[in-house]
């Protein structure tokens, strides 16, 4: 028999089961496989309905159809789900629960939870953007979930709707924002399918971090000392005993920290953390360099430079000789 001509017979006899449903036995519950004690009916419930074989929520005409794709099947009890009151066939006692349920359907209900709520509320990340988790929403007409955050103030700027996968956190990052300004969030989510919403949840606020600093301390170009221009310094040790001592000003910048660095620029050895300055480093915090360059009158040049925690670096001082 066709398809066509199944749906026929089966809608036929459909109107004739929905004429007796009001004498139907009463107390037919949904649970998974049980006894209805009033009737002693024993079924098998698909899905969230009973007699939803296709799973899509409601009890129509393609369950119908399915049902009489194993019209009279025999076999094991509730092996199939179109064996609806799971005794081993299928036949008019599975049909007679299948027309009790003719046009239910499931409630509709958007995704828990609902209101929304954050599972990581706005926070930021640089002086442009701001970042947020929602909460990981479940569906529940089993077709996924779309998540939507939006920023309250300026609706205009939102995620549209976003998907994630199942290991996937709802994560949404807002950017192109200006510099320690505050902007305020909520989210909410639908199912995929029937796109019933979630309310909003509660609005939080982040503001974003302040401006780079690009300002390198002070004074710029970087100075020497009152009296801390490079000379040379006999040690007393001899021949070889001589050094090229010298003092930066004092620099100062927001950022609270300074570094110095004193670069020889007749011989790269002699500058700060060279050959010339064993167990140095080229950046340091100490404003006073000393570095052994050996014989007298080698007349080396130097000049200093300062930098901040950011690297923010001054320009270099006049250059001197150490003589």
């Amino acid at each position: 028999m066709s398809g066509r001509a199944k749906l026929k017979l089966w809608l036929t006899t459909l109107l004739m089961l929905l004429s007796m449903v009001c004498s139907a036995p009463a107390g037919i519950v949904h649970i998974d496989i049980g006894v209805n004690s009033a009737a002693g009916i024993v079924f098998l419930q698909i899905g969230g309905l009973v007699g939803d074989l296709t799973g899509d929520g409601v009890v129509d005409v393609e369950d119908v159809l399915t049902l009489s794709d194993w019209w009279l099947w025999v076999g094991e009890a509730g092996e199939i789900p179109e064996d609806i009151t799971a005794d081993g066939t299928v036949d008019f006692n599975d049909f007679s629960i299948l027309a009790i349920e003719w046009r239910q359907e499931l409630p509709q209900t958007p995704p828990t939870p609902n209101p929304m709520t954050w599972a990581v509320e706005p926070y930021a990340t640089s002086p442009y953007s701001i970042a947020m988790v929602a909460t990981t929403a479940t569906s529940t007409d089993g077709s996924g979930v779309e998540y939507y955050f939006e920023d309250f103030d300026y609706p205009e700027y939102n995620s549209g709707w976003l998907s994630f996968g199942p290991d996937e956190e709802a994560r949404w990052v807002d950017t192109g924002l200006a510099p320690e300004v505050t902007c305020r969030y909520r989210a909410k989510a639908h199912n995929k399918s029937n796109l019933l919403e979630t309310d909003w949840s509660p609005i939080r606020s982040a503001k974003t971090l302040p401006p780079p600093d690009t300002t390198p301390p002070t004074p710029n170009p970087m100075q020497w000392a009152s009296g801390g221009e490079p000379k040379e310094v006999d040690h007393g040790g001899g021949t070889w005993d001589y050094w090229a001592e010298m003092t930066a000003a004092q620099a100062t910048d927001g950022s609270g920290g300074v570094q110095y660095y004193f670069e020889c620029t007749s011989d790269s050895r002699y500058s700060s953390g060279g050959e010339g300055d064993p167990g140095g480093t080229q950046w340091r915090i100490d404003r006073t360099y000393m570095v052994l360059v050996g014989q007298k009158d080698r007349n080396f040049w130097f000049r200093v430079y300062a930098r901040d925690l950011y690297e923010n670096q001054t320009e270099p001082s006049s250059q001197l000789p150490a003589d």
